[in-house]
């Protein structure tokens, strides 16, 4: 019963790591399939570091003045 926590743990990571193999290996093959077309709206992280960088500017270029 002792090694029980030890089996359940690398299983856990064993089941981590095949889930992320598997993402993985359908996304490169979705890529493959599908042409990437840029522009448009972005969301997520891209989104978020603009909105960023526009406050940064706004606010040195309010300081300038």
């Amino acid at each position: 019963m002792e090694n029980l926590e030890l089996l359940v743990l690398t299983f856990a990571v064993v089941v981590s790591f095949i889930s992320f193999g598997t993402a993985t290996y359908i996304q490169f093959k979705n890529m493959g399939k599908n042409e990437y077309k840029g522009g448009g709206e972005s969301h997520g992280e891209v989104s978020i570091v603009n909105f960023l960088g526009n406050k940064i500017d706004n606010g040195n270029n309010k300081k300038k003045k």
